[in-house]
This record gives C-alpha cells, structure tokens and sequence, in this order.
C-alpha cells in the first residue's frame, strides 16, 4: 500500500500522469496544493483518474482547494490537514510527485 502525494497542476505538468500509470488498487491519492485542480469536477485526465475517485482512496486537502477557488468542486474526499498527517503514518512508503 503506497500513499501518493501529487502537488502539481495537471494543467502544467506530468507528476498526475505519471502516478496514474504506477497506482494500483491498493494505493491511496492525496492531491496538495496545485495537484488540487485534478480533483475539480470540471477535469478529466480519463478512466483512471475516475476510477481512484470512484474508490473513495483520492483525498484533497481542503486548505488548497480553499486557496484555489475549487473546494466546492471537489470530487475527491475533502480532508484536512490533521487527516493529511493521519494518512501519512499509516502508508508505508509514500511516493511524492513533485
């Protein structure tokens, strides 16, 4: 079980992509800071992205969705930070696309 963690735009960058090629079933997602946009409704990166949102295992991290304008779009589970830090101690390893 792998804890992903995406902070870039999927708009800008690779990182989304590249995860989603390398998630499995038993992985888990968390979109930080620009990485948030993938989780608006609004954006379509194809079937894989719908199917970790459709599994309940895609997290956004609602301070970002704030700053960015989006937190009433998400269609990720919408999680703080104190669930963010919770997250990370119980995955092992966690894989950072930056």
């Amino acid at each position: 079980m792998t804890l992903h963690i995406v902070n870039r735009s999927p708009f800008q960058h690779s990182a989304l992509r590249e995860c989603l090629e390398v998630i499995t079933e038993a992985d888990t997602l968390v979109l930080i800071e620009d990485g948030t946009y993938a989780a608006s409704k609004s954006f379509s990166e194809g079937r894989k992205l719908e199917q970790v949102m459709a599994s309940g295992r895609a997290y956004a991290l609602r301070e970002d969705l704030r700053a960015r304008g989006i937190e009433n779009q998400a269609q990720a589970k919408v999680i703080d930070m104190d669930e963010f830090v919770a997250l990370c101690t119980q995955y092992n390893p966690i894989q950072s696309w930056f």
